[in-house]
Protein backbone atom coordinates (compact mmCIF):
# COMPACT_ATOMS: atom_id res chain seq x y z
CA UNK A 1 0.00 0.00 0.00
CA UNK A 2 1.03 4.05 -0.27
CA UNK A 3 0.17 7.01 0.76
CA UNK A 4 -0.15 9.63 -1.74
CA UNK A 5 -1.61 13.27 -0.73
CA UNK A 6 -3.64 11.48 2.67
CA UNK A 7 -5.06 8.85 0.24
CA UNK A 8 -4.34 5.02 0.50
CA UNK A 9 -3.45 3.57 -2.83
CA UNK A 10 -3.14 0.10 -3.48
CA UNK A 11 -0.94 -1.97 -5.02
CA UNK A 12 -2.44 -3.22 -8.58
CA UNK A 13 -1.75 -6.56 -7.80
CA UNK A 14 -3.43 -6.28 -4.04
CA UNK A 15 -6.20 -4.47 -6.16
CA UNK A 16 -6.25 -8.01 -8.33
CA UNK A 17 -6.53 -10.21 -5.22
CA UNK A 18 -9.58 -8.43 -3.58
CA UNK A 19 -11.43 -8.09 -7.32
CA UNK A 20 -11.10 -11.75 -7.24
CA UNK A 21 -12.24 -12.50 -3.81
CA UNK A 22 -15.61 -10.59 -4.60
CA UNK A 23 -15.97 -12.38 -7.39
CA UNK A 24 -16.10 -15.52 -6.06
CA UNK A 25 -17.92 -14.32 -2.94
CA UNK A 26 -20.34 -13.05 -4.93
CA UNK A 27 -20.61 -16.43 -7.54
CA UNK A 28 -21.35 -18.38 -4.35
CA UNK A 29 -24.83 -16.16 -4.03
CA UNK A 30 -25.35 -15.64 -0.89
CA UNK A 31 -28.97 -15.57 -0.19
CA UNK A 32 -29.31 -14.61 3.08
CA UNK A 33 -26.86 -13.37 6.16
CA UNK A 34 -25.64 -16.75 7.25
CA UNK A 35 -24.96 -17.91 3.52
CA UNK A 36 -23.20 -14.09 3.12
CA UNK A 37 -20.94 -15.48 6.48
CA UNK A 38 -20.09 -18.58 5.19
CA UNK A 39 -19.11 -17.57 1.33
CA UNK A 40 -16.64 -15.21 3.28
CA UNK A 41 -15.17 -18.20 5.32
CA UNK A 42 -14.83 -20.19 1.95
CA UNK A 43 -13.33 -17.65 -0.31
CA UNK A 44 -10.80 -17.03 2.78
CA UNK A 45 -10.63 -21.27 3.01
CA UNK A 46 -9.96 -21.47 -0.43
CA UNK A 47 -7.67 -18.72 -0.61
CA UNK A 48 -5.57 -19.88 2.35
CA UNK A 49 -5.24 -23.38 1.39
CA UNK A 50 -3.93 -22.13 -2.17
CA UNK A 51 -1.36 -20.59 -0.73
CA UNK A 52 -0.32 -23.27 1.31
CA UNK A 53 0.39 -25.21 -1.80
CA UNK A 54 2.24 -22.15 -2.96
CA UNK A 55 4.51 -22.21 -0.21
CA UNK A 56 4.67 -26.28 -0.74
CA UNK A 57 6.23 -25.90 -4.10
CA UNK A 58 9.03 -23.32 -3.01
CA UNK A 59 12.40 -25.17 -3.87
CA UNK A 60 14.48 -23.83 -1.79
CA UNK A 61 13.09 -25.09 1.55
CA UNK A 62 13.00 -28.05 4.05
CA UNK A 63 11.59 -31.23 3.75
CA UNK A 64 9.85 -30.25 7.30
CA UNK A 65 8.27 -26.82 5.62
CA UNK A 66 7.22 -28.66 2.89
CA UNK A 67 5.37 -31.14 4.66
CA UNK A 68 3.72 -28.79 7.21
CA UNK A 69 2.55 -26.40 4.33
CA UNK A 70 1.07 -29.91 2.59
CA UNK A 71 -0.49 -30.87 6.21
CA UNK A 72 -2.31 -27.51 6.37
CA UNK A 73 -3.30 -26.88 2.70
CA UNK A 74 -4.79 -30.53 3.25
CA UNK A 75 -7.05 -29.43 6.58
CA UNK A 76 -7.71 -26.33 4.62
CA UNK A 77 -9.23 -28.21 1.78
CA UNK A 78 -11.27 -31.17 4.11
CA UNK A 79 -12.64 -27.52 5.95
CA UNK A 80 -13.67 -26.18 2.51
CA UNK A 81 -15.25 -29.44 1.74
CA UNK A 82 -17.38 -29.49 5.15
CA UNK A 83 -17.94 -25.78 4.42
CA UNK A 84 -19.88 -26.37 0.67
CA UNK A 85 -21.61 -29.04 2.73
CA UNK A 86 -23.00 -26.54 4.96
CA UNK A 87 -24.00 -24.35 2.62
CA UNK A 88 -25.90 -27.46 0.50
CA UNK A 89 -27.56 -28.50 3.38
CA UNK A 90 -28.72 -24.58 4.39
CA UNK A 91 -30.00 -24.35 0.81
CA UNK A 92 -31.94 -28.03 1.13
CA UNK A 93 -29.90 -29.69 -1.31
CA UNK A 94 -28.35 -32.07 1.16
CA UNK A 95 -31.69 -34.49 1.24
CA UNK A 96 -30.81 -37.98 1.66
CA UNK A 97 -31.75 -41.35 -0.65
CA UNK A 98 -32.81 -43.88 1.25
CA UNK A 99 -33.22 -47.06 -0.47
CA UNK A 100 -35.54 -50.01 1.17
CA UNK A 101 -34.60 -53.55 -0.34
CA UNK A 102 -36.36 -55.86 2.26
CA UNK A 103 -39.95 -55.53 3.04
CA UNK A 104 -42.70 -57.90 4.83
CA UNK A 105 -46.18 -57.34 4.64
CA UNK A 106 -48.54 -59.54 7.00
CA UNK A 107 -51.41 -60.86 6.21
CA UNK A 108 -54.15 -58.00 5.23
CA UNK A 109 -51.40 -55.68 4.85
CA UNK A 110 -50.79 -53.23 2.11
CA UNK A 111 -47.55 -52.22 0.04
CA UNK A 112 -46.51 -50.19 -2.64
CA UNK A 113 -43.59 -51.31 -4.67
CA UNK A 114 -41.96 -48.63 -7.10
CA UNK A 115 -40.89 -45.38 -6.89
CA UNK A 116 -43.01 -43.11 -4.24
CA UNK A 117 -42.68 -39.40 -4.52
CA UNK A 118 -43.95 -37.59 -1.59
CA UNK A 119 -47.23 -34.85 -2.78
CA UNK A 120 -47.47 -36.55 -5.69
CA UNK A 121 -50.84 -37.25 -7.91
CA UNK A 122 -51.87 -39.25 -11.15
CA UNK A 123 -52.33 -37.56 -13.44
CA UNK A 124 -54.90 -38.01 -16.36
CA UNK A 125 -54.17 -38.16 -20.00
CA UNK A 126 -55.66 -34.30 -20.08
CA UNK A 127 -52.99 -33.83 -17.46
CA UNK A 128 -54.87 -32.80 -14.77
CA UNK A 129 -54.52 -34.15 -11.01
CA UNK A 130 -56.98 -37.12 -10.03
CA UNK A 131 -57.32 -38.46 -6.83
CA UNK A 132 -55.33 -42.44 -6.76
CA UNK A 133 -58.44 -44.80 -6.49
CA UNK A 134 -57.23 -47.00 -3.48
CA UNK A 135 -57.53 -51.16 -4.12
CA UNK A 136 -60.09 -53.40 -1.37
CA UNK A 137 -58.01 -56.40 -2.30
CA UNK A 138 -54.29 -56.74 -1.52
CA UNK A 139 -53.00 -58.16 -4.48
CA UNK A 140 -49.80 -59.84 -3.20
CA UNK A 141 -49.36 -63.35 -2.19
CA UNK A 142 -50.05 -63.94 1.43
CA UNK A 143 -50.56 -67.14 1.75
CA UNK A 144 -49.34 -69.52 4.98
CA UNK A 145 -45.55 -69.66 3.68
CA UNK A 146 -43.42 -68.64 6.54
CA UNK A 147 -40.86 -65.84 6.35
CA UNK A 148 -37.18 -67.35 7.74
CA UNK A 149 -36.29 -66.46 11.20
CA UNK A 150 -33.31 -63.99 11.01
CA UNK A 151 -31.68 -64.84 14.22
CA UNK A 152 -27.90 -64.99 14.94
CA UNK A 153 -26.67 -68.68 15.31
CA UNK A 154 -25.26 -69.41 18.97
CA UNK A 155 -21.55 -68.81 18.72
CA UNK A 156 -19.34 -72.16 19.12
CA UNK A 157 -17.76 -72.20 22.14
Amino acid sequence: MFLFNGRTILKKSTTAKIARAVELYEDLKPADGLEGMLAIQMVGTHHAALECLRRAAVPEQTIVSRDMNLKHAAKLMALYNQQVAALDKHRGKGQQKVTVEHVYVAAGGQAIVGNVEAGSRALSSTGNAVPIAHQTEVPLDVSDKKVPNRRRKPKAE
